[in-house]
């Protein structure tokens, strides 16, 4: 074989490799591409009402919607936590529409959306589509996060404003916390959706925005000079829905494959660190008890939805994490489909404090034209749990649910009822949450000492510590748990009375349930130990050892002693002052050397770190890869 016929071998076996794997890179574009849902419809029926008769005056594919033109633009809204979000859409504006169907804007009056996940909206033409609305470019930068009550902005931060026109968006993307949204990520996922502007900066649009939208309906004024079509076999105030199964229509979700596979709990003060407290697994926390009930909501439609969920406690989960639920303040869920902050925040008042309900009569007592429940809607009212569910069955417009076919696709939600019939909660019911932020009430204590910093005790005998915790004004814990680093030579028990039970030494430690403050006493460390008598000679924060009968090496061993007793108690996160947690860090310890260096010791030689060998590789895989370019540049130019 000469050596042109091996080369061309060699390139033939090459481009076979790179045909290869460009095949499988198309197979997994195709089947990993996500499939539009079915709920995203891609034509449009027109109907137009007028003096209560309705015909039906035309019907658009999504193609014939892109022939009409469309525009890119942006929409400021905030969402149903008062956060700052945008929408980047691009369709068809309203008035493009409305002046191919040859309507008059002056002359509608009203917009009735219908869409295929039963969501049915009317809009006032002249406050949505013909009163001027606007894009704040600054709703992102100029929000106040720290403000008593959100939504908050900074001064002026409404001052640069983009007027927009509504439309009905084809493809559109959301990004909360960001002021201008990437256009790349926009998808038509949300099938027809109808965007509209801010009149101010703090008003909440973008929950309104009606998506799959499969019907429009346009009432036109009494006085409108529109000619309805004749013998149109479109009569009736019909608006293209199908019926509605008794079961409901089930939840759409935007993404799938977010459910949570760990549920991580942090603890900490306002404004201050949170830490980490526990890390349920799923196996954990299908473990524990597990309540089997239903709840009900309204939505931002508004529509009534009812959900049958298995799930726990919220209360079981904070005790298993070693919080008493008395000292929270508020709660912070953060959810998968979120990635730059939390979804939704609660005070503990407002969840946990408030009697909620499920309402079993509310689907059947709801009035949908004047989106408000009626009487009876509160008969037979049951008090339910807070709970995060493991699994769960979420359905709008229900009469009636059951437990069967229950899913695992939101895992974990937050479920947590009703404390009224018209209150709009449903969007708060978070779903995929892997991050519970628990903010704890006050602030931890400055400091804690004790009566003695060294002790020398006879085995057999008792002595009684105490402990002093030095408060702020915002203190609102001092409790203090107590540890022996060595329960062999001495133990203590949860009020401090320790008793010497062998020879040897130990230390004791006594440490802030919030906080993680720590003091310690040494016991028989020494012969000069201090007199037991002793008072106000220990403080020990973060477990860094001031005291007496002591080096640093043990105040770090005997914090460490602390911290595994509260780990197997289930005892409280130690919370470090100051932003460090020692507790958790070797970085504040100091382990010195039990001798001094000879006078006549000699420095070792320096060790070279980086490898002459590593160097030589390196340079001989830089060096076949240019060779390799150059082979394949040099049989190209062969083969031409």
């Amino acid at each position: 074989m000469n050596k042109f016929n091996f080369k061309s071998q060699c390139l033939y076996s090459s481009n076979i490799k790179l045909v290869t794997i460009a095949l499988l890179m198309i197979a997994l574009i195709v089947f990993a591409w996500p499939a539009q849902p079915a709920s995203a419809a891609n034509a449009l029926t027109v109907q137009v009402s007028k003096g209560g008769e309705i015909a039906k005056v035309a019907s658009y594919s999504k193609e014939d919607l892109e022939a009409l033109g469309t525009v890119q633009q942006y929409y400021s809204s905030v969402d149903a936590n008062s956060a700052p979000v945008v929408v980047v859409a691009r369709g068809v504006a309203i008035s493009t529409l409305m002046a191919d169907l040859g309507i008059n804007i002056a002359d509608a009056e009203t917009l009735r959306f219908a869409s295929s996940d039963g969501g049915n909206r009317s809009y006032s033409v002249a406050t949505y589509v013909s009163a001027a609305r606007y894009y704040y470019p600054q709703i992102v930068d100029g929000y106040d996060a720290d403000a008593d009550e959100i939504p908050a902005f900074v001064a002026g931060a409404d001052q640069e404003k983009v007027k927009v026109s509504a439309m009905l968006a084809l493809a559109s993307y959301e990004g909360r916390y960001q002021s201008k949204p990437d256009a790349s990520q926009m998808s038509s996922a949300n099938g027809l959706r109808f965007c509209y502007g801010q009149s101010a900066i703090n008003e909440a649009v973008s929950l309104n925005y009606n998506k799959y939208i499969n019907s429009l309906t346009i009432v036109l004024k009494s006085s409108s000079s529109y000619q309805l079509p004749e013998e149109d076999e479109s009569s009736g105030e019909s608006s293209g829905d199908t019926a509605i199964p008794s079961t409901g229509i089930p939840e759409v979700l935007d993404r799938e494959g977010l459910m949570a596979d760990t549920l991580t709990i942090t603890v900490g003060y306002y404004g201050g660190t949170y830490y980490t407290k526990k890390v349920f697994t799923l196996e954990e926390l299908q473990a524990m008890a597990n309540v089997q009930q239903v709840y009900s909501c309204i939505d931002n439609m508004p529509a009534v939805c009812l959900d049958a969920a298995v799930g726990v406690r919220l209360t079981d989960i904070l005790a298993a994490a070693g919080i008493d639920v008395n000292s929270v303040q508020s709660f912070h869920f953060y959810c998968a489909d979120v990635s730059r902050t939390w979804y939704t925040s609660m005070s503990k008042t407002y969840l946990l404090d408030t009697p909620r309900y499920y309402y079993p009569n509310l689907p059947k007592s709801w009035d949908y034209d004047e989106a408000k429940a009626i009487s009876g809607a509160t008969a037979g009212a049951r008090e339910v749990d807070v709970i995060l569910a493991l699994q769960d069955k979420w359905r709008r417009f229900a009469m009636e649910t059951d437990y069967s076919d229950l899913t695992d696709t939101t895992r974990f939600r937050l479920l947590f009822g009703q404390s009224d019939v018209y209150t709009v909660e449903g969007s708060r019911s978070a779903k995929w949450v892997h991050t519970i932020a628990v903010t704890l009430g006050g602030s931890p204590p400055k400091g804690v000492t004790l009566n003695a910093s060294a002790l020398d005790l006879t085995v057999g005998s008792d002595y009684q510590l105490s402990a002093t915790v030095e408060k702020t004004d915002q203190t609102t814990d001092t409790r203090v748990i107590w540890s022996s680093s060595d329960e062999d030579i001495v133990s203590v028990d949860k009020s401090g009375n320790i008793t010497v039970k062998g020879d040897g030494q130990a230390t004791v430690t006594a440490t802030t349930v919030f906080g993680g403050l720590t003091a310690t006493v040494v016991i028989n460390g020494s012969t000069d130990a201090a007199d037991s008598t002793a008072t106000g000679s220990s403080t020990n924060t973060n477990g860094s050892n001031t005291t007496g009968g002591s080096n640093s090496t043990e105040g770090k061993e005997d914090t460490d002693s602390a911290d595994a007793a509260q780990t197997e108690t289930g005892g409280v996160y130690r919370i470090s002052v100051g932003g460090s947690d020692t507790a958790n860090s070797e970085a504040g310890v100091q382990r010195w050397r039990d001798s001094e260096m000879a006078a006549n010791a000699v420095a070792l030689p320096d060790i070279e770190t980086d490898s002459p060998l590593m160097r030589i590789t390196l340079i001989a895989i830089l060096a076949l890869f240019i060779v390799g370019i150059l082979g394949r540049i040099i049989i190209y130019r062969l083969e031409v």
